[in-house]
C-alpha cells in the first residue's frame, strides 16, 4: 500500500455539487439589470460557468518521475524471520521509492467522496499539481515497486472515474440552471421597473450590488463563492477553534501545529493573558463574529450541551448570515445534532481525520480563500 493521506473520504461529492449549485443561484440573484439585459446575458452566464463549474481531476500519467532514496525498514513483525526479540525494532536495508504523478483538475475533489465507491480507499501525497506514491521495499529490488505503484495508480484512476460521473453531471446542469435563474431574475427586475413607472415620478437608479464587472462579465470572486460583499477588512486570526472541553486533547494539537504552521489561530489556551479581566461574552462575541476568517466548529456530544462554545457558533452563524459568506467549517467527532447547522453542509470526519490532516486541510482552505 502507498503511504500518505487518505483520499475520497472527509465530505460528500454530490452535496457539495449541489451546495455549489445553490451558490450560482445566489450569484445570479446579486446581478444588476445591466448584466442580465438581453444584449449582455451571454457574456454573463459565460462568466458565471466559468466562475462556477468544476475541472474535474486527471492524472497524466506519461509524464510520471521517479525518485528513490535508501531506508531502513524494520521486519521485526514478519513471522517468517528468525527474531529473537520482537519488542523492538529490527532493521535492514531498503529503498524507499516515490512516484510523482502530475495532474490537472480541482485539487479539493482528492477529499470528496463521489457517490460510486468501492472498498479500497487509495492513499498519497497530494500537492497542488502532483500526487506522490511512496512505497518502501527491502533489499536492492527496486524494480518490485512498479507492480506497486501501477496497482496504486488503477485504483486511484477508478476513484477518478467515479468523481468524474458526478462533476460531469454538475457541469452539465449548470449553464441550463443559470439560464433559468437569469430569466427569473431579468423578470423580477422588469416588474420593479414597470411599478415604480407606475409612481409617475423619475426613477433613480440604486447602487448596484452586482457582482459583475463594467462590461457585464462576472468578475471571479473569492472561492467561498458567496453572494456579493463588500472587500474584506483583515481580520485578527486565520481561524478560530470552537470546541467542547471534552475534546481538547484533540483540539490542542490542531492549535499547536496551526500555529507552527504560521497561521494566526485563536485558541482558549493561547490568549491566557489577553482573556483575563475581559468580559468573555462581549470579546469571545467578536473573536468568532468579527475577528476571524473562518471558525472551526468541533462537533461532538457535548457541543451543543456547552454555554460558550454555544456562544461561539452563533456568533459566527450571525456573521455568516449578515455577511452572506462562508465562515463555519465544521468537523464532527460524532453526528450530534446542532441548532441551525444544516445536515447537508459538507463537514470533516474527525473519527477518520488525525489532527495532522486536518491543519493540512485548514491550510488548504486559507489558501483558496486568499
Amino acid at each position: 500500500m502507498s503511504r500518505g493521506e487518505p483520499l475520497f473520504r472527509n465530505h460528500d461529492l454530490r452535496a457539495g455539487l449541489e451546495q455549489q449549485l445553490g451558490e450560482a443561484d445566489k450569484a445570479v440573484e446579486a446581478l444588476c439589470a445591466k448584466e442580465v439585459s438581453p444584449e449582455a446575458a451571454p457574456s454573463t452566464l459565460d462568466g458565471l460557468e466559468r466562475q462556477f463549474s468544476v475541472a474535474p481531476l486527471e492524472v497524466i500519467e506519461s509524464e510520471t518521475t521517479v525518485e528513490n532514496e535508501e531506508a531502513r525498514v524494520d521486519v521485526s513483525r514478519d513471522p517468517l524471520r528468525d527474531i529473537v526479540d520482537r519488542s523492538r525494532p529490527a532493521y535492514v536495508a531498503g529503498y524507499t521509492v516515490r512516484y510523482h504523478v502530475p495532474y490537472r483538475g480541482d485539487k479539493g475533489l482528492w477529499y470528496a467522496r463521489p457517490g460510486a465507491s468501492n472498498l479500497n480507499l487509495p492513499r498519497a501525497e497530494i500537492s497542488d499539481s502532483e500526487i506522490v506514491l511512496e512505497f518502501t521495499i527491502e533489499g536492492p529490488q527496486i524494480a518490485q515497486t512498479k507492480s506497486m505503484y501501477e496497482a496504486a495508480l488503477a485504483n486511484i484512476k477508478w476513484w477518478l472515474d467515479a468523481s468524474r460521473q458526478d462533476v460531469d453531471r454538475f457541469n452539465q446542469q449548470l449553464r441550463p440552471r443559470l439560464e433559468s435563474a437569469l430569466v427569473r431574475r431579468r423578470d423580477r427586475l422588469a416588474q420593479a421597473a414597470s411599478q415604480v413607472a407606475q409612481l409617475g415620478l423619475p426613477a433613480r437608479e440604486a447602487p448596484s450590488t452586482s457582482v459583475g464587472s463594467p462590461e457585464g462579465t462576472p468578475r471571479r470572486r473569492n472561492k467561498s463563492r458567496g453572494a456579493s460583499s463588500p472587500e474584506p477588512t483583515p481580520k485578527d486570526y486565520d481561524v478560530a477553534l470552537s470546541f467542547a472541553g471534552e475534546d481538547r486533547e484533540y483540539v490542542e494539537r490542531v492549535a499547536t501545529l496551526l500555529r507552527e504552521s504560521g497561521i494566526k489561530v485563536f485558541y482558549d489556551r493561547f490568549e491566557t493573558a489577553q482573556l483575563w479581566g475581559r468580559n468573555l461574552a462581549d470579546h469571545l462575541g467578536e473573536v468568532y463574529g468579527q475577528k476571524s476568517r473562518f471558525v472551526v466548529l468541533f462537533i461532538s456530544q457535548h457541543y451543543p450541551a456547552k454555554a460558550w462554545p454555544t456562544h461561539e457558533r452563533q456568533s459566527a452563524q450571525a456573521r455568516a448570515i449578515r455577511e452572506n459568506k462562508l465562515v463555519l467549517l465544521p468537523a464532527r467527532f460524532d453526528d450530534a445534532e446542532i441548532p441551525g447547522l444544516p445536515s447537508t453542509v459538507a463537514y470533516i470526519d474527525l473519527r477518520h481525520t488525525t489532527p495532522e490532516e486536518l491543519v493540512a486541510l485548514i491550510v488548504a482552505k486559507l489558501d483558496e480563500d486568499a
